[in-house]
């Protein structure tokens, strides 16, 4: 898929359990990681988000690479963790779920690389045995997942901590945590035919990072939990986005 480029906000009103953007809606800056060392952290949300149950949702750029490179990492021990990321000797981007020493790997084969911009939600729910990985939108794999077990306690985006070649070559926008498994409509509407939008008042969101500051090594989150993100080893803020 193409690049979307920036279309103007418009008022749409409530459609369901999300608000969507006023015109005053800012989406200026993204965070651009170099693919060497730069990466982001958000230990500290770990408290927030249940590897049992919950939704993740971002925006990303991956420009060429010929490896393995992650958007997420999040755990507890070796045993229980959240592993999102792509893949580049097969082309796919992968969603590991690890509970309880048992892991399963969820795989979607839309190309995402050297393409432009995408949004990218991944859903998990360890009591319905269920994941799902929508890209732009729509559903485009499901697999499986086991109970988890623990308190996250370490959040990485653009890298898997304890590993120093798995780096993220490209951009991350408005990456938000939910409490609940959205429906597909709700990532429709999230995605929002490329165009993105304020989900402060979506219901379940734990965490929320606009990436809007600009400035500085931090990145405020503007959910009600206040976890800020940590910029490393120089990722810096970008005037592309999606």
């Amino acid at each position: 898929m193409a690049k979307v480029n920036n279309a103007a906000k418009a008022a749409l009103g409530k459609i369901g359990s999300i608000d969507a953007p006023s015109a005053s809606f800012a989406d200026d800056y993204s965070i651009l990681l170099d693919g060497v060392d730069d990466h982001m952290t958000a230990d500290d949300a770990g408290g927030v988000i249940s590897g049992d149950l919950g939704s993740l949702s971002m925006w990303f750029k991956l420009e060429t690479y010929a490896h393995t490179a992650f958007l997420m990492h999040a755990t507890v021990d070796s045993d229980n963790f959240i592993d999102i990321y792509y893949h580049g000797g097969t082309n796919q981007t992968r969603f590991e779920h690890k509970g309880g020493g048992s892991e399963n790997t969820t795989v979607a084969t839309t190309a995402v690389e050297n393409n432009g911009w995408h949004h990218i939600v991944f859903t998990w729910d360890t009591s319905a045995d269920s994941t799902v990985i929508y890209i732009d939108g729509s559903s485009v794999a499901t697999g499986d997942c086991d109970d988890f077990t623990g308190t996250i306690d370490a959040i990485d985006f653009g890298k898997k901590r304890g590993s120093s070649w798995l780096q993220w070559p490209g951009n991350f926008n408005d990456i938000a945590f939910f409490d609940d498994v959205l429906a597909s409509g709700e990532v429709s509407t999230i995605y929002n035919s490329g165009d993105p939008k304020d989900e402060s008042s979506h219901s379940g969101l734990v965490a929320y990072w606009k990436m809007e500051e600009n400035t500085g090594t931090s990145v405020a989150d503007s959910s009600s939990n206040s976890n800020a993100m940590t910029l490393v080893n120089g990722a810096a803020f970008s005037s592309d986005t999606p």
